[in-house]
């Protein structure tokens, strides 16, 4: 025996099978059937019935007797049209004729009002007919993969509709009645030929997720709201810009990346919020410019009012960000305005840091080291310039008299390190740093160079080497 006859085989006692329990479901999918078996003509009690994926070209007249038909999948088969026997089934909820080779759609199709989903992905329907508007119980209809380049006006009619796919078709806009479907919520208009977005699409009240990857969108008409949206995809599409905010943020780090000056520029004047943050770490675009010490791109913000003083989630301001003096020039220049402060303490390592570079300020900022070879580094940055004086003393902490270690006052910009203490017992000492009208950015810190050099990883005989972190100059 063939595989074919096989299959027909197969198809024949399914059917006896149904007729003889009264089935009301009955499954003939995949089984290569040119045609359908008669006998199923009379199987009038079924409510389901699955054709799916064999090599139909045309459906029997007398499956229109099967009226209690609630579910009818004909897809990917060789159907051209759709047969005129479904115009009678009209109790069907669900009808699927996806991936067939049907161009056009019949104007009976109005007929079945109770459908809920109607299926017609993958087949080669160019208009679609003034009856489809009504289908008012239709929920979702799924147009997906076709060559449909307009609507029927009468699309407004299905009201009841939620889900509408209709990507990867030849639409170029939408008609303005579309704009009444209230129950509307999700819409698929990806890989279409859409150059703006159209304007009824504003007019959906209850739509929360719109699809319109590849389309050729250059602009966003700010008569569209689209606030109630939970879901937008723009993507592939020219426009990169929607209510001041960016699609995809990491066209911002390709543009910072690669000091695109012209790029950068056109999405400044796009009606790009210049201070939008990076959702998941806070960064702005000042704030990746000034790492990467991009200053014609840092002056290009800030000539569009970007803020100098951006924070990113870690804590990371822009003038710390970036190892640039021009920039950082450009950042007070422009209302930079932090204070950024700290007082760090462990027992091998004391720091603080104070940065003012507005307004003088007085201050006095202390700590505690303890340890046997205590080592003092301190600076003074050249930018923003320095005024006023940082008092600087390191004594060791005990019974009087105190035994000081160090006591100098700067004045000007400079970087020293200088030996403190060194002896077989630790001592601990206090540091202090007076800051006196100080107008600048001053840096100090006291560190045990010995236990920097200890043995700290956890497998014996291997040494690691803490250093300091690095100080930017």
């Amino acid at each position: 025996m063939t595989g074919l006859s096989e299959m027909e085989s197969t198809a024949g006692e399914r059917v006896a099978r149904a007729a003889r329990d009264a089935a009301q479901s009955l499954d003939l999918s995949g089984l290569a059937l040119t045609s359908v078996p008669l006998e199923i003509c009379e199987l009038t009690s079924l409510t389901e019935l699955n054709l799916d994926g064999n090599q139909l070209v045309s459906l029997p007249d007398g499956l229109a007797r099967l009226t209690s038909l609630r579910h009818l999948y004909i897809s990917r088969n060789r159907l051209t049209h759709m047969p005129d026997c479904l115009a009678n089934l009209q109790s069907l909820w669900t009808l699927a004729l996806d991936d067939n080779q049907i161009e056009t759609l019949p104007t009976w199709l109005g007929r079945l009002r109770d459908l809920v989903l109607l299926s017609l992905d993958g087949n080669r329907i160019v208009a679609l007919p003034d009856s489809l508007g009504e289908l008012d119980s239709l929920l979702s209809l799924r147009l997906s993969e076709n060559k449909i380049e307009t609507l029927p006006t009468t699309f407004n009619r299905l009201e009841s509709l939620t889900s509408l796919q209709l990507d990867g078709n030849r639409l170029r806009d939408l008609p303005s009645s579309f704009g009444d479907l209230v129950s509307l919520t999700e819409l698929d208009l990806s890989r279409n030929d859409l150059t703006v977005l159209p304007e009824p699409i504003g007019r959906l009240p209850a739509l929360t997720s719109l699809q319109l990857r590849q389309n050729q969108i250059a602009d966003l008409p700010s008569t569209v709201d689209l606030t109630a949206l939970t879901e937008l995809d723009l993507h592939q599409n020219p426009v990169k810009v929607i209510g001041g905010r960016l699609i995809d943020f990491s066209l911002l780090h390709d543009l910072v990346d690669g000091d695109d000056l012209e790029g950068l520029r056109a999405l400044c004047t796009s009606g790009w919020n210049v201070d939008e943050c990076e959702p998941w770490t806070g960064a702005t675009a000042l704030l990746l410019a000034c790492v990467k010490n991009r200053a014609a791109l840092v002056r290009l913000l800030l000539q569009y009012h970007a803020d100098p003083n951006a924070i990113h989630s870690d804590g990371y301001n822009c003038y710390d960000s970036t190892s640039s003096w021009a920039i950082r020039r450009m950042l007070v220049e422009a209302g930079f305005g932090w204070q950024p402060r700290w007082t760090r303490c462990a027992p091998e390592l004391g720091e603080v840091r104070h940065l003012s570079p507005v307004e003088p300020i007085d201050q006095t900022m202390t700590f505690e080291v303890t340890g046997t070879n205590l080592h003092l580094e301190q600076q003074i940055r050249r930018y923003p310039y320095p005024t006023g004086s940082v008092r600087i003393s390191v004594i060791v902490r005990g019974p009087e008299p105190c035994d000081v270690l160090y006591d100098d006052t700067i004045v000007t910009a400079g970087h020293r390190r200088v030996a403190l203490w060194r002896g077989e017992s630790p001592v601990t000492v206090s540091f202090s740093a007076n800051l006196r009208s100080f107008k600048g950015d001053v840096r100090a810190r006291v560190y045990c160079l010995d236990k920097l050099a200890v043995d700290q990883s956890p497998s014996p005989g291997s040494t690691v080497r803490a250093a300091l972190p690095p100080w930017r100059r």
